[in-house]
């Protein structure tokens, strides 16, 4: 769904475009889970799904991060990475299912 207006919280007067530009280039956004519908709360939910998966794997602990070997610093982001991949998918179906599609395609009902 493509939407024409801005949201509020853009500022398009220092937007890398500028003022008139900005303002032409619609906006798209997700309707197939309405947790990740908009780009603030869809960036919330990475950041939050990153922080969880990190404290599972002990990505920011001291011994893995400055006082470690680069292979090991790798396997541990690596680990972070899927476990925040996997939260994301966990809370894109589940808004999907408990919230519904929102009206666009519907890509997780077959």
């Amino acid at each position: 769904a493509t939407i024409r207006s801005l949201p509020v919280w853009f500022d398009v007067v220092h937007s890398a475009y500028g003022p008139v530009l900005t303002s032409a280039f619609p906006m798209m956004h997700t309707s197939y889970a309405p947790a990740l519908s908009c780009a603030g709360v869809a960036a919330v939910t990475m950041s939050s799904c990153w922080i969880v998966s990190g404290y599972f794997t002990k990505a920011f602990v001291f011994s893995n991060t400055l006082c470690c070997d680069t292979n090991n610093a790798v396997v541990v982001a690596g680990k972070t990475y899927v476990g925040a991949a996997f939260l994301m998918v966990v809370v894109a179906v589940g808004s999907h299912l408990l919230l519904g599609g929102g009206g666009g395609v519907d890509v997780l009902d077959t």
